[in-house]
């Protein structure tokens, strides 16, 4: 029984330590704010969600979670993971910091797996997916050049191809060949769609071209995060879509107008043609062969035109799918954009359709005022139905503030923005602001796994009498916890506990 426990709980725990490396090392909270008719249904809902919130701290690859009322923390959990293994703290452990290895997590959870009558190719695909984590970063393919990274470097646009991509050299010879097919020509190109240009930029890229592009560690890095949730390891996915490709004629033109840095007008056409096989295996052996057809064209135009102080970004793009048994099927997408700089607005909106028939409207609009508060909406229309987004956030002492909105509008032909007196669905209020570091989170940085309690190498007779040592804390900490909550929380909590 304690390891079926267990095993519910790494289970949670490894679905918190995975996100981990991405988070700020800042202090979030999070509030929910119900609205007029969800808050009337119920006085109780009303009660928690006016004395509860979540809170989260993070720095670096570990993190705290807690669930905290007006009067004090209730529960809280810190969570650090490495290549190596994951490390768990809280209060309901007592003084331990636990500690598991990968291996062991992943040996124990397939254990469970098989008790509990799991097949053997859902164990395997999972087996796949959790090796695929617990790589290091540069068993992942991922040495030197990511989107990540790329991100976090200072004056970007001032590196050289040869310092950008000095670990990726398909991405480099792909850059290579890109510069080498460009053909730049000089003047005066003019049109009423767009501002006047003085640089036309063409390229034409070939399936050989682009090809490149699958073996850059840039794009192994994006096939390495799809392929954890398709069950595979990166490799695999890899190999799969390039087979895909390799059968396929593709050709890519491009076409850009510029005036100094600023760009103008791009025109973009792609071309997909081809007859595909593909074979793949199952984890027990079985081979399966696939074939299709592709025959995909797909058009965007991007226009940019200064009126008065206001830049107006024109896109649109047509995809058509000829390959269809029926008849071509076509996506359309336009969007309008319109930039303002000295109001420090923007606004837009647009449509999705499909076979000329609207499916989707949207828009919005957000403004930037002096003190950098942000205001904005963002409407979604399909099928009648509206729901709208509102953002309102400042920044005062350090300290950043928001209340995100949700509202929800029937029998809609038109997408309208909510006015006061629309009552918003639900409300999240959020708060960001650094803190000092806790000492939860402080106890497990400092762990090692020589210092932390490994419950996955224990005996069976070690592990029950470590629980029984742990319940003892944990019935502490959770009495201690229950104490924070108001009274209305606290007799719901208690009629909720059976009594023995």
């Amino acid at each position: 029984m304690f390891r079926k426990i267990l095993a519910s709980v790494l289970c949670l725990m490894l679905a918190l330590a995975m996100p981990l490396t991405s988070l700020a090392a800042t202090d979030i909270a999070l509030k929910i704010v119900p609205g007029p008719e969800l808050a009337a249904t119920d006085e109780m809902v009303n009660t928690i969600f006016n004395n509860l919130m979540l809170r989260i701290v993070a720095e670096d690859n570990s993190g705290l979670l807690a669930l905290e009322s007006t009067s004090g923390e209730i529960a809280s959990a810190a969570i650090r993971a490495d290549e190596n293994g994951i490390y768990v703290a809280s209060p309901f452990l007592g003084d331990r910091v636990v500690y598991f290895t990968m291996e062991d997590l992943s040996a124990f959870m397939v254990e469970m797996m098989r008790q509990s009558g799991v097949d053997e190719e859902t164990i395997a695909q999972f087996e796949q997916s959790l090796a695929q984590v617990a790589l290091p970063a540069g068993a992942q393919n991922v040495t030197g050049t990511s989107i990540t990274g790329m991100m976090n470097v200072d004056d970007l646009d001032e590196l050289t191809p040869e310092q950008l991509y000095a670990n990726d050299p398909a991405m480099l010879q792909f850059m290579e060949n890109i510069e080498k097919k460009m053909v730049v020509t000089q003047g005066e190109f003019t049109d009423p769609a767009f501002n006047t240009a003085t640089t036309k930029t063409e390229v034409v890229m070939n399936s050989e071209d682009l090809m490149l592009v699958f073996d850059s560690e840039m794009v192994k890095e994006v096939y390495g995060s799809m392929a954890q949730s398709a069950g595979m390891t990166a490799d695999e996915l890899l190999k799969m879509v390039k087979d895909v490709f390799s059968q396929l004629d593709m050709t890519y033109n491009i076409v850009t107008y510029t005036n100094e840095d600023d760009l103008c007008a791009m025109q973009m056409d792609m071309i997909m043609k081809g007859d595909v096989t593909l074979e793949t295996t199952d984890t027990t052996g079985k081979a399966t062969t696939e074939t299709a057809t592709f025959d995909m064209t797909m058009d965007m135009d991007m226009s940019v035109l200064t009126t008065g102080e206001v830049d107006n970004m024109v896109i649109t793009t047509v995809m058509n799918d000829n390959a269809s048994t029926d008849a071509p099927e076509t996506i359309g997408f336009d969007m309008n954009i319109a930039n303002n700089d000295e109001a420090d607005t923007v606004a837009f909106d647009g449509k999705l359709t499909e076979a000329e028939s609207t499916v989707m409207l949207f828009q919005g609009a957000f403004a930037e005022a002096e003190d950098d508060a942000i205001n904005g909406w963002v409407g979604i229309l399909a099928e009648n139905e509206q729901v709208t987004f509102t953002i309102n956030g400042k920044e005062n002492n350090d300290v950043y503030e928001a209340l995100v909105s949700v509202y929800a509008r029937g029998e809609s032909t038109a997408i309208v923005e909510p006015t006061w007196s629309d009552s918003p669905v639900i409300s999240f209020a959020v708060q960001v602001k650094d803190v000092a570091t806790p000492d939860l989170l402080n106890k497990i940085n400092a762990a090692a796994p020589e210092t932390s309690v490994q419950l996955l190498k224990m005996t069976e007779e070690q592990l029950n009498q470590e629980i029984s040592a742990i319940s003892g804390d944990a019935m502490s900490a959770l009495f201690s916890g229950l104490g924070n909550l108001p009274a209305e929380l606290m007799q719901l909590v208690m009629t909720a506990i059976p009594m023995q």
